[in-house]
């Protein structure tokens, strides 16, 4: 739908007014914005009419040796992530529709995956050289369904926020476990955190990106950020906490 908005010309984007009702596994946009995964919660949320301008996001990438891009709502997710998605996708195919999905496929995912080595630009500043797990960038906070791999995302500040995953043993990842889901990520120390409007990422082999859940195309990749693109329909919490402590 974002891309959709993008791609017509009759009026600006941040003229339409975009609703959701989470029908998904994972639903990780809405859950930062205050928006229930019960219909009819949803559905009140949109009688209630409170509205937010959100950031949009803009990858471009090698796919089939071309040069294309693609406009992301929520999180982008490079090497590890891509390859988990790509394994739940797999899995879809086959009927495997179940909201823990993601989470299996992280795990056995987890011991096929090897890091590869990763240059990472942010600002044109060399933040990053060396071997990569998994890179996270994102507007929101939430992605892998529920996981806060960006905690510190603020969805209209023109930013994108990244988490770069170094290598790291499972057993690491295991007994931190609650820290993806809590906000408190970034006290693994392997997992580091960055801001910028722009990103470039070059790696050796390359490795895949995945946008809002859909598998893209390769690397070298640059991300940047369009500011207050779209407007989404909130939760009227979501509303009263942001929004009323600004005015």
């Amino acid at each position: 739908m974002v891309n959709g908005l993008f791609i017509q010309q009759k009026v600006r984007p941040d003229e339409v007014l975009l609703a959701v009702i989470a029908v998904g596994t994972g639903n990780d946009w809405v859950r930062t914005f205050g928006i229930s995964e019960r219909h009819a919660d949803a559905v009140q949320a949109i009688r209630d009419g409170y509205s937010f301008l959100q950031d949009v996001g803009v990858v471009a990438y090698e796919e089939a040796h071309f040069r294309q891009s693609r406009y992301f709502a929520n999180v982008a997710g490079v090497g590890f992530d891509a390859f988990v998605v790509r394994n739940v996708t797999h899995l879809q195919k086959k009927g495997r529709t179940s909201r823990w999905c993601y989470t299996w496929c992280t795990i056995r995912s987890f011991f096929g995956y090897k890091s590869t080595g990763v240059k990472v630009w942010v600002d044109d500043r060399l933040i990053f050289n060396n071997l990569l797990l998994s890179i996270a960038i994102g507007i929101c906070k939430y992605n892998g369904g529920g996981i806060q791999q960006l905690p510190e995302a603020v969805a209209d500040d023109g930013m994108l926020d990244l988490s770069l995953i170094r290598p790291v043993h499972f057993w690491h990842i295991l007994f931190r476990f609650r820290y993806l889901f809590n906000g408190g990520i970034y006290r693994i120390r392997h997992i580091l955190k960055e801001r910028g409007s722009r990103i470039r990422i070059e790696s050796s082999p390359e490795v895949s990106v995945e946008v809002d859940g859909e598998l893209l195309g390769e690397t070298p990749l640059e991300f940047s950020v369009v500011p207050r693109a779209v407007r989404i329909v909130v939760g009227a919490d979501f509303y009263h906490r942001v929004c009323g402590d600004r005015n």
